[in-house]
């Protein structure tokens, strides 16, 4: 048991079975049914790009707001390999110490100017400090060590490159493990 599940009720949603992608059909059906107030997206067991401009288009059919996890593809949306989460969600939600190679912390991303929730920034500092406050994502300092890493590591192609092309190949590969 999570401390949210004490706050909220989650419904997930699934793939389909044909192809393995997001069911974003099924997932528009289920959120008329159940009125969400947020949609999450974002999974490190999803290997594929996320349809932020659909997933957009049903939070704002049924008045939710839309959030990213993008933990574990930050890097590859940062090196613009993958949609960009930003332009469509309201928080985006990620880690330093996953793809960036940096310290344990955790990082959160909203929107100041969204007119469907100009209270969303007291909303998320509320939920952090001191609601939520504490775990391994405690570091509040980001060492120089860090950005030189991401300077000279993360941007130099071989690396990206890497990290692409290896993703494409990861279902072939899941598929043996059935």
């Amino acid at each position: 048991m999570t401390a949210s599940s004490i706050y909220f009720q989650s419904f997930p949603y699934a793939i389909t079975p044909d192809t393995n992608l997001i069911d974003y059909a099924n997932l528009a059906h289920q959120a008329k049914i159940f009125k969400p107030r947020l949609i999450i997206c974002g999974a490190s067991a999803y290997p594929r790009d996320w349809d932020y401009a659909k997933l957009r288009e049903i939070a704002d059919k049924e008045g939710a707001w839309l959030m990213a996890d993008i933990a574990h593809t930050s890097g590859l949306i940062a090196a613009q390999e993958l949609n960009n989460p930003f332009d469509y969600c309201d928080v985006v939600t990620t880690t330093t110490h996953k793809t960036l190679r940096g310290p344990r912390a955790g990082l959160i991303f909203f929107k100041k100017d969204n007119p469907n929730a100009p209270d969303l920034e007291k909303r998320v500092n509320d939920a952090v400090f001191p609601a939520c406050q504490g775990g391994p994502h405690n570091n509040v300092s980001v060492t120089g060590t860090f950005y030189r890493n991401i300077i000279l590591i993360w941007y130099r192609s071989d690396y990206r490159c890497y990290r692409h092309c290896s993703s494409p190949s990861l279902p072939t590969r899941m598929e043996g493990l059935r």
